[in-house]
């Protein structure tokens, strides 16, 4: 009785155990050799499973990238994590707050994001441009970045004293990431070697962008 109850939660672990190796897999395969070839085989071999455990898992190569791709979300999601305003005592004027997020962003790209991740991303990014599927998921996961920054943003004091409101600090939200992938890729290919205090002034800048009329 007791071997059959834990039946169901060994295959759960070990199913989710194959899912993370095979994301692993796949993102080092996008970075090495692009998503073109004999794609499922190859990164079921680099995991050491079978294609037929892809399919298994995410039943599509779509829907394996597409994994990925929200892996990637989730995980930049937690690395850049912002308190909404006067949520436990925080209290930062809009500025500040953003000069902490460009700040932390710039140093989780100087220790984290190798050219690998970057070249994962565009590969990412150029799947999506190719099918149409994946460009039907692409942007509600941008949207997803833009409106937790957004929703962290808003009502912080702006430099003028006025609360930022929420449809400003969409617009916010929106330029600041922008502004902070742009310097990431230069940083990430050598273009430039960005200082982290340049993330955290190009984003706090961001804080005087003008109100649309």
């Amino acid at each position: 009785m007791g071997a059959t109850s834990e039946q169901p939660g060994r295959r759960a672990t070990a199913k989710a155990h194959n899912r993370r190796r095979l994301l692993d897999a796949a993102a080092d395969h996008l970075v090495r050799h692009g998503a073109g070839g004999p794609l499922l085989e190859e990164i079921a071999a680099q995991a050491d499973l079978t294609k037929g455990a892809i399919y298994s898992i995410f039943k599509s190569k779509h829907g394996l990238l597409s994994a990925l791709m929200a892996d990637l979300v989730e995980q930049e999601a937690c690395d850049m994590a912002v308190t909404p305003y006067g949520l436990n005592g925080d209290d930062r004027d809009l500025a500040t707050a953003l000069a902490d997020y460009g700040r932390r962003y710039g140093d989780v790209i100087r220790r984290q994001m190798s050219n690998a991740a970057l070249l994962l991303e565009l590969e990412l990014l150029l799947h999506s441009a190719r099918s149409e599927a994946a460009a039907q998921e692409f942007p509600p996961r941008a949207e997803a970045r833009v409106s937790a920054l957004a929703g962290a943003l808003a009502g912080r004091p702006r430099p003028d004293g006025t609360p930022l409101t929420s449809e400003h600090a969409t617009v916010t939200a929106t330029v600041v990431i922008a502004a902070m992938q742009g310097l990431a890729q230069h940083n990430s290919l050598g273009l430039y070697p960005v200082p982290v205090e340049l993330f955290a002034g190009t984003a706090a800048t961001l804080a005087a962008l003008p109100v649309a009329p």
